[in-house]
């Protein structure tokens, strides 16, 4: 499916807007993967301990919210700055990584007691 973004046009500049988070190419590497996790810091301290962007207090969920509404990376670093590609790419990836480490239990069915 297309990205289509949301609002009038494309920016002021003429360039196309960048896709968000989930279309972003794969394959990343280890050491890149690292790279970018190192952006993503959870603190007690800071926004109770939620993953945020190292030196922000912008949350990773905050992020990943903003894109899924519809946001580009463009807008995102446009409106907060300090705020890189990359530390919004290390959002998506800090979410994708946790999501792969998540297991859903399933409760067993009862036996049948029935007698029968």
């Amino acid at each position: 499916m297309p990205y289509r973004r949301r609002g009038a046009g494309a920016s002021s500049s003429g360039a196309t807007a960048e896709p968000p988070h989930f279309q972003a190419p794969r394959g990343l590497n280890r050491m890149r993967d690292r790279a970018l996790l190192e952006r993503i810091e959870r603190n007690p301290e800071v926004m109770a301990g939620k993953a945020v962007i190292r030196g922000t207090r912008l949350t990773v969920e905050h992020i990943l919210n903003l894109l899924d509404h519809g946001e580009t990376v463009a807008e995102i670093t446009a409106e907060y700055k300090g705020v890189s590609r990359e530390d919004v790419l290390a959002c998506a990836r800090f979410a994708e990584m946790a999501r792969g480490e998540t297991t859903l239990a399933t409760a067993a069915p009862e036996p049948d007691r029935s007698g029968s």
